[in-house]
C-alpha cells in the first residue's frame, strides 16, 4: 500500500495559495499541470490509480492557523480522489508547538507507532513545511521504517521550493524536486560507519558519480 506524508504548513499572513510547482529535476513522478497549495499532492497525482486505496498521515503542530491549512488539505485530497477514483485512510499526528528533545522523541515514536504493524508499504514524504526541526524529524522516522518495518520502501522524498520576488507584481517561481538521494546517501554513510575503509570519501564519490580524486 502506498502511504503519503506530510507536515501541514503554518503559514500565517497571506495564507496559501495554489501554485504550479513545476518540475526541478525531470522527475517523472513530479512532472505535472496542476495547481497546488501542497507539493505532496504531485507525486500523489502521478502514483496513485484508480480503485487504490492509500494512507495519508499528516503531522500538525500545534499553532494557531494550522487547523484551517489542514481543512484546506483535505479539500485538495477531496477533490483529488475525486478525479482520480481513489479512496484513503487519513490519520493525524498532533505535536506540541515545542522545539525540546521531549516533544520531538515524542513526535519520532508517534512516527513509529503509525508504521507499526503494517507491511509491504511504499512511502512518499514531503518535506517541504513545518519548523526547521521537522524535515530532520522525518528522515529519522523514514530510516526507521525503511530498516526496521516489514518490506517498507521509500519511493519519494519532495520538497516544494518557492522563490518570492521583489516585484510583487510579479509570482513567486515554485519548483518541486526529488531529494531522496540524500536519505539513501545518509544511509550509505551509516552502513560504511562498520567498515574499515582507508578512504571512505573515494567510495562516496563512487556512488555519486562525482569527478576528480578523493
Amino acid at each position: 500500500m502506498k502511504r503519503f506524508i506530510l507536515t501541514i504548513p503554518i503559514q500565517t499572513g497571506r495564507g496559501l495559495k495554489k501554485v504550479h510547482y513545476e518540475c526541478g529535476d525531470g522527475t517523472e513522478l513530479l512532472k505535472n499541470n496542476r495547481e497546488t497549495s501542497f507539493p505532496i499532492i504531485v507525486p500523489m497525482s502521478n502514483a496513485v490509480k484508480k480503485d487504490e486505496t492509500i494512507k495519508v498521515t499528516a503531522l500538525l503542530i500545534d499553532r494557531e492557523k494550522v487547523p484551517v491549512n489542514y481543512e484546506l488539505f483535505k479539500q485538495e485530497l477531496d477533490e483529488l480522489a475525486n478525479e482520480i477514483g481513489f479512496k484513503y485512510e487519513l490519520n493525524d499526528i498532533r505535536m506540541d508547538d515545542r522545539e525540546d528533545s521531549k516533544t520531538h522523541l515524542k513526535l519520532f515514536k508517534d512516527l513509529a507507532r503509525e508504521f507499526a504493524g503494517s507491511s509491504d508499504e511504499e512511502l512518499y514524504a514531503s518535506i517541504t513545511y513545518g519548523t526547521k526541526p521537522m524535515p530532520m524529524l522525518m528522515l529519522m522516522a523514514l530510516t526507521y521504517a525503511y530498516k526496521l518495518c516489514d518490506s517498507f520502501t521509500i519511493e519519494s522524498i519532495v520538497y516544494g521550493s518557492m522563490v518570492h520576488s521583489t516585484d510583487d507584481s510579479v509570482p513567486p517561481k515554485c519548483c518541486i524536486y526529488d531529494v531522496s538521494s540524500l536519505f539513501y546517501l545518509n544511509s550509505a554513510v551509516n552502513n560504511m560507519a562498520g567498515l574499515d575503509l582507508d578512504d571512505p570519501l573515494a567510495l562516496i564519490d563512487q556512488m555519486t558519480n562525482e569527478e576528480g580524486e578523493a
